[in-house]
C-alpha cells in the first residue's frame, strides 16, 4: 500500500494518515481503515456545501443519526435513573459521575457532542444515566433530595456529596454556596457587582478560597470604607469607592 494518497479534488499527495484523511471500516469486520477519497479540508468543504444544498436532508439526517447515538448511550449506561428510577427516555441524560463534564466537553473534537465521543471512545467508565431533576440536583448541591439517607458507599458511586437538607426559599432570601453546597441566609452572601445581586459564594468560603479578601468581607462596613477609601484616593474616585462597599455590605 503506497504511503502517499493524491486528494482528487485539490490534486495535492499527503500521508494516508489520520492528520490528513478521514478513515471508514472496511468491507468486512477484519479488513483494515480505508481512507476516504478527498482530504480533511476538502472533505469538511464538500459536506458544508452539501449541507448548505440539502438543509431540510441535513437536519434530518442529523436527528437520526443523533436518536441512533443516544440509544447506544443509553442501551450501554443503562435506561433507568441510577438515583430515582424513573424510565422516560426523554427525561434522561448521561452524567460525569466524578464532575468536570463542562471542562471535558471544551478538549472533545466532536463539536461539544460527547455522545459521538462516547461511542468512538468504546463506552468509557466514569458515567451514568440520570434524570434531568436528579442531574440538576447534584450539580447545584452536590447531591440529589432522593439520596439524603443514603449510605457513604452509594454516594460515593453516584458521585454526590452527603447532606442533612436541602434550601428552602423563605421568602426568596435562602440561597446555597456552590462551594459549602449549604443553605445560608441571602446576606451572608457579599456583594461587589450591582445592588441586589449577590454572588454564588458564601463570604466563609470566598474568605478561605481567597485570603486578600478576608478583611472585606468579614469587616465591619466602617473599616471596609476606610480600606477602599486609602486605595481609592489616589485616584479620586472615594465617594464612588463608597458607594460600592455601602451595598456589598448590605
Amino acid at each position: 500500500m503506497k504511503e502517499t494518497k493524491r486528494c482528487p479534488a485539490c490534486g495535492e499527495d499527503k500521508p494516508r494518515t489520520e492528520e490528513f484523511y478521514y478513515f471508514r471500516p472496511g468491507r468486512t469486520p477484519t479488513s483494515p481503515l480505508v481512507p476516504y477519497g478527498r482530504c480533511k479540508p476538502c472533505h469538511r468543504k464538500a459536506t458544508q456545501d452539501w449541507r448548505k444544498e440539502n438543509i431540510v436532508r441535513a437536519r434530518a439526517w442529523r436527528r437520526e443519526d443523533m436518536r441512533n447515538l443516544r440509544q447506544q448511550i443509553l442501551e450501554h449506561y443503562g435506561k433507568a435513573c441510577v438515583c430515582c428510577g424513573i424510565d422516560e427516555p426523554a427525561f434522561l441524560s448521561i452524567d460525569h459521575i466524578h464532575g468536570g463534564g463542562s471542562k471535558h466537553i471544551k478538549t472533545m473534537n466532536t463539536h461539544g457532542n460527547y455522545y459521538r465521543w462516547l461511542v468512538k471512545n468504546n463506552f468509557p467508565a466514569g458515567f451514568q444515566t440520570l434524570c434531568h431533576n436528579c442531574n440538576q440536583a447534584k450539580g447545584y448541591y452536590g447531591c440529589c433530595p432522593h439520596q439524603l439517607n443514603a449510605s457513604p458507599e452509594k454516594l460515593q458511586a453516584l458521585g454526590m456529596k452527603p447532606r442533612d437538607n436541602f434550601p428552602v426559599a423563605i421568602n426568596g432570601k435562602m440561597k446555597t454556596c456552590r462551594v459549602c453546597h449549604q443553605a445560608k441566609p441571602f446576606e451572608q452572601f457579599i456583594n461587589f457587582g450591582a445592588p441586589g445581586s449577590k454572588r454564588n459564594v458564601c463570604r466563609e468560603c470566598r474568605a478561605q478560597a481567597t485570603p486578600s479578601l478576608v478583611a472585606v468581607s468579614l469587616a465591619t462596613e466602617a473599616e471596609v470604607k476606610r480600606l477602599f477609601a486609602e486605595i481609592a484616593k489616589p485616584h479620586g474616585a472615594v465617594e464612588k469607592m463608597e458607594k460600592i462597599v455601602t451595598s456589598a455590605v448590605h
